[in-house]
């Protein structure tokens, strides 16, 4: 039977591991997480059924949780945590190895995670560090702070509580992006205001890799370009360049020039706010 384990040393935090790939099946027991000291929150591990065709193979399996340390018992320090990977969700019990992501969330303490196969010995080096207070420090020292809706998810906060967080730590101009949805974001300590995206016929989306990059970056050039314009037209100019970026296969296809982000936004209409 396969298992993983986590130990936790000097720290409090949620952890969340989410078994992402499988690797070929084998007589070889399959690996384990551990952790490395405090750990008073969860952890997690996913499922589905895939059967490699070539031993040693390594075989995409849909992602799942399979152990949330959030909502489960707690982790003493220099604790120990282990749970069931294969011969379970669907995954063979023989497998050689899988690969998992391991995510802490709001820690409170620093500390780190060691992650292993179980009933092997523990390696001395760790998977993950993380320190206390990093999220809350930085943005003391941010002026744009433009965020992710997991982001919010993370800080276990609604849009509405995440950008009330950032009014907290003096952020002149806060948002959270929302993908299709748009963005909800404030400036100067105002309202909550909702930009929403633009509305592209499904048949001219090609690529929406890297359109947040391009979102945050064309914000940025806006600023620069215009100091004097306000944050609702570089966040409007910044709308434009994603919504070309996302008709466009690949980096360069999809790097927008002034032309294309003026041809986005007099082209497409704007959704309606949800």
């Amino acid at each position: 039977m396969a298992t993983l384990s986590a130990h936790f040393r000097r720290g409090t935090a949620c952890l969340a591991a989410a078994l992402g790939v499988l690797l070929a099946v084998s007589a070889v027991t399959a690996p384990a997480a551990t952790a490395n000291d405090v750990l008073t929150s969860p952890v997690a591990v996913a499922e589905t059924y895939a059967t490699p065709t070539v031993p040693g193979a390594l075989v995409p399996v849909t992602p799942f949780r399979a152990l949330d340390t959030r909502t489960s018992a707690a982790v003493r320090p220099d604790g120990t945590v282990s749970f069931q990977v294969g011969g379970a969700h669907g995954i063979p019990a023989k497998v050689s190895a899988v690969t998992f992501n391991l995510t802490v969330t709001v820690p409170r303490l620093i500390g780190y995670i060691t992650a292993y196969a179980s009933g092997t010995r523990r390696p001395d080096a760790s998977n993950l560090n993380f320190l206390a207070g990093v999220v809350s420090f930085v943005l003391e020292h941010i002026d744009i702070a433009v965020v992710s809706e997991r982001f919010c998810q993370q800080l276990g906060k609604s849009t509405g509580e995440t950008l009330n967080y950032l009014r907290s730590k003096n952020c002149p101009v806060g948002a959270v992006t929302l993908g299709e949805h748009g963005m909800v974001w404030y400036e100067s300590g105002g309202p909550d205001k909702i930009l929403p995206s633009l509305s592209v016929p499904l048949d001219k989306v090609v690529d929406s890799n890297g359109a947040g990059d391009v979102f945050h970056g064309a914000y940025i050039a806006s600023y620069l370009h215009w100091p004097e314009h306000s944050w609702d037209a570089h966040f409007r100019f910044a709308r434009g360049a994603s919504t070309h970026a996302i008709q466009h296969l690949g980096n360069e296809a999809s790097l927008p020039s002034m032309e294309d982000v003026e041809r986005a936004n007099s082209t497409f209409p704007e959704k309606a706010a949800a």
